[in-house]
This record gives structure tokens, sequence and C-alpha cells, in this order.
């Protein structure tokens, strides 16, 4: 939804728009809509990124499970 905003902003101001997305919704999201911009020639700044987590919990989910027997 953000980059239909911007978009739609930067086709009424024609000024360029930076947008900030999650790296994996945010993007997925917004990739018809970019695919859009490109097409129309409308400039923008697409920054994608991924939060920061606390406490290890990116390593914690990511660490292999433990096997019982």
């Amino acid at each position: 939804m953000s980059l239909s905003l911007a978009k739609g902003y930067a086709m009424a101001t024609c000024k360029p728009q930076v947008v900030l997305a999650h790296v994996l919704t945010g993007l997925l999201h917004g990739a018809m809509e970019l695919k859009a911009m490109y097409i129309d020639n409308i400039p923008v700044v697409l920054i994608v990124g991924q939060n920061r987590t606390h406490d290890g919990e990116v390593e914690e989910r990511l660490a292999p499970l433990p096997i019982v027997y």
C-alpha cells in the first residue's frame, strides 16, 4: 500500500518518493506496484530491510530442533 501512495503522490507532485518496506512482506505486497511504477517511469527510492530482534530471537528460531528418542 505504501508504494501505491507513493505512486499517487509522485504523479501529483512530480517529485521522487522514498518508501521504507519490510524485506519479505512489504516487498512482496508492493512488487506489482513497483513494476507499474517502473513501466510508467515514476521515480521512487525503495529501501527494504528487516527489523532488529531482541535477545537472540533469530538465533533461537533458526536453531535446529533437538532430536528426541
